[in-house]
């Protein structure tokens, strides 16, 4: 909390920062002094510059503001959200009502001659679509829950797609443009991420470009070709507006259009 002093300078008066598990991380100090500074700019009128709205939007999704918070009089409060408030649409939390948890729940629970019961060792266990992706000792946590907090954002991460060719412009002949329609841009950039986010941690190309096909053939009709890997080259002949070329994540995908031709088939 900061509040003016008799000469009108912001000072700190209280702050939470205990040591321990439950202590902030340097992270989160940081992001509340950011907090803080931007606060201070807004409550004089002046604008943020770029870089700092861009980190501002960072900066918002991790800090809030305190139940004593009154800009028009100089009183600054801010925290740190809660874990289910950051992740409420991302994780499902499960609260532990036991004390010790029983021996049928836990995974590889190792005791030793300091810790003959194993306390502390119990995994946490990370699940996505009915599979297993991650685990995570509980001692970990509790020597620094920043892991816990990382730990979620590696596996509940938010999928930006890169189109770095959508078709190519009208030719010579003065027709329209051959660029695909933003409406299937969306319906496959969703589909690349859904594809990547059901085959984490592994990312196998092969399942995810088959994924990406037959979402793509069910949801807008065939027939379709996808590439999926890391570094390819790739030469394609495809109906006009039918064509995407993006990257997501460490991958890049290539999916188009084209028909086979009966005469070939015959």
């Amino acid at each position: 909390t900061i509040t003016p002093d008799s000469s009108g300078a912001l000072n700190i008066w209280s702050q939470e920062d205990l040591s321990g598990p439950l202590g902030l991380t340097d992270r989160e100090r940081r992001m509340l002094q950011n907090r803080f500074e931007f606060g201070v700019k807004e409550n004089r009128g002046k604008s943020l510059n770029f870089n700092e709205k861009k980190l501002f939007e960072e900066v918002l999704l991790l800090v809030e503001d305190g139940p004593c918070h009154d800009p028009m009089h100089k009183v600054f409060q801010y925290k740190i959200k809660s874990l289910k408030k950051r992740f409420a649409n991302k994780v499902v939390f499960w609260t532990n009502t036991e004390d010790v948890l029983p021996g049928g729940s836990v995974a590889d629970k190792k005791s030793s001659e300091t810790n003959e019961t194993g306390a502390g060792n119990e995994v946490i266990e990370f699940w996505k679509y009915e599979d297993k992706i991650g685990t995570i000792r509980k001692k970990y946590i509790m020597e620094d829950r920043q892991r816990l907090m990382d730990q979620l954002e590696v596996f509940t991460p938010t999928y930006k797609a890169t189109i770095k060719r959508a078709g190519q412009d009208a030719g010579d002949d003065g027709e329209s443009n051959h660029y695909m329609t933003v409406e299937y841009q969306k319906k496959i950039t969703n589909i690349c991420a859904l594809a990547l986010d059901m085959h984490m941690p592994d990312y196998e190309e092969d399942k995810i470009a088959c994924f990406i096909k037959s979402l793509i053939e069910q949801r807008i009709g065939p027939t379709w070709h996808v590439l999926v890997g890391r570094s390819f080259g790739f030469a394609v002949q495809c109906e006009a507006r039918h064509f995407l070329h993006l990257y997501m994540q460490h991958l890049a995908i290539v999916v188009w259009k084209s028909e086979p031709d009966p005469k070939k088939l015959e």
